[in-house]
């Protein structure tokens, strides 16, 4: 972690995680087929045979009536992004309901758009729904019918790892809950928020830390 609390992430070994060693039959379809909503990663769309197993697991997501959400989760930096490799996220993306990732690091280098807005926009095809994390911004959310941002809460970083994942799991908590999209965005801000005021990346809070900071910011 940076004096600034920003995360510097170092991936050992570079290739070969456990994630990556996902299979299609390893899914329990009675298990998936029993949710409302399948939240997964790009981070299992590097490689064979996690990238088919997740592919495989939201299109029967998809056929059995979920919503299916695909957080991004690219991670550029670390590996870039080779012809293959954009095919299998455009596959994915196609299957996604919501696609959820980081404007600057993540949706606009793949669409080579010149703003989180016109990337957002890019990807919104059909009924799909589109969360453009940035930061310290906020979120920035484009549906086929509109697109608005969210400010962001100000809090002291601490730390800021996990914190995509923290907004992530406060959004779909929220759009679960029925709360209206753009609460469903003020949720996953707060938690984010409250995420990166907290040392270490499991610093997840409770409903009623974040009704508080929801009922303590009430300007937007």
């Amino acid at each position: 972690i940076e004096p600034d609390g920003e995360r510097l992430v170092v991936v050992w070994p570079p290739e070969g995680g456990a994630h990556l060693h996902l299979q299609a039959e390893a899914i329990n379809l009675g298990w998936l087929t029993a949710a409302a909503w399948l939240h997964t990663t790009g981070m299992c769309l590097r490689a064979s045979p996690a990238r088919e197993a997740v592919l495989y697991g939201m299109a029967q997501a998809r056929k059995a009536g979920l919503t299916v959400s695909l957080d991004l989760n690219m991670r550029l930096e670390l590996w870039g992004l080779d012809d293959e490799t954009r095919q299998t996220f455009e596959q994915a993306i196609a299957l996604a309901d919501v696609v959820l990732g980081n404007a600057e690091e993540e949706i606009m280098p793949l669409t080579g758009a010149d703003s989180a807005e016109a990337g957002a926009q890019a990807l919104c095809h059909g009924t799909r729904m589109v969360v453009a994390r940035r930061g310290s911004q906020g979120a920035l959310v484009a549906t086929p019918q509109e697109t608005f941002c969210v400010p962001a809460f100000q809090v002291q970083v601490v730390n800021t790892l996990g914190a995509g994942d923290a907004f992530n799991g406060g959004f779909i908590a929220a759009c679960l809950a029925k709360v209206g999209l753009k609460e469903a965005v003020r949720w996953g801000n707060g938690v984010a928020a409250l995420n990166i005021s907290r040392d270490g990346a499991r610093s997840l809070p409770s409903l009623a830390d974040l009704q508080q900071m929801l009922d303590s910011n009430t300007s937007w």
